[in-house]
């Protein structure tokens, strides 16, 4: 089993509060405090949990997210993935099973740094044939706690 009961109350309660010390938590799950930091130090090196600063997107005045569909030739979708994830704006970069072949989500000021970014760093990579872009008028649910998905950066 990867995580058994009292270790899915831990990573409930530090999902709620990630600034719980090893102690509130103990009294809130009815165990000791040793324990509840042997069961962190091991979940985390199985790569069950990670305990993360996260950047506030909006308190940062990332205003605007595009989320673009990239089609790709002449390249592997993963190459020209690899390639957009070095983009600082980068959120997000999927390669997906069928059209588009990435799905790239970058987080940004304005319109106008949106339009810098797409001339200045997603044209420059080749290997995209063409792209579409939506804008998020508002996100309904963004659910962190599953982390990185298994991405490698």
């Amino acid at each position: 089993m990867i995580a058994d009961e009292l270790d899915l109350q831990i990573i409930d309660l530090l999902t709620s509060n990630a600034q719980l010390t090893n102690k509130e938590i103990a009294d809130r799950v009815g165990s000791t405090e040793i324990t509840v930091a042997n069961r962190i130090r091991d979940m985390e090196a199985r790569n069950v949990l990670r305990v993360v600063a996260q950047r506030d997107v909006k308190t940062l005045g990332l205003d605007l997210i595009a989320l673009l569909d990239i089609y790709v030739s002449q390249r592997s979708p993963e190459e020209v993935a690899e390639e957009l994830s070095l983009i600082e704006e980068a959120a997000s970069v999927s390669v997906l099973l069928s059209d588009p072949d990435i799905f790239l989500q970058l987080n940004v000021r304005d319109h106008q740094h949106l339009l810098e970014v797409i001339e200045t760093k997603v044209a420059a990579v080749k290997g995209i044939s063409h792209w579409a872009a939506n804008l998020s008028l508002e996100v309904v649910k963004l659910d962190l706690r599953y982390g990185s998905l298994g991405a490698r950066n």
